[in-house]
């Protein structure tokens, strides 16, 4: 796949200038956020997702 990826984005950049890294962008980005999202839906179902930060500051700190 980047084989592929990487030679197409040299001939789509040829042919439509920057709208061609366009063409690789756009699904990428949306199956990443749809991974990300499907991923916390899953975690929200078997109840192992964390509610609260994950950071924790003592009180005599704040």
């Amino acid at each position: 796949m980047h084989i592929i990826t990487s030679f197409g984005l040299v001939f789509l950049v040829k042919y439509f200038d920057n709208w061609g890294i366009l063409f690789i962008l756009i699904p990428v980005s949306i199956s990443f956020t749809w991974g990300i999202l499907y991923c916390e839906k899953l975690d929200k179902v078997v109840e192992s997702y964390p509610q609260t930060s994950l950071v924790t500051v003592p009180a005599d700190n704040l």
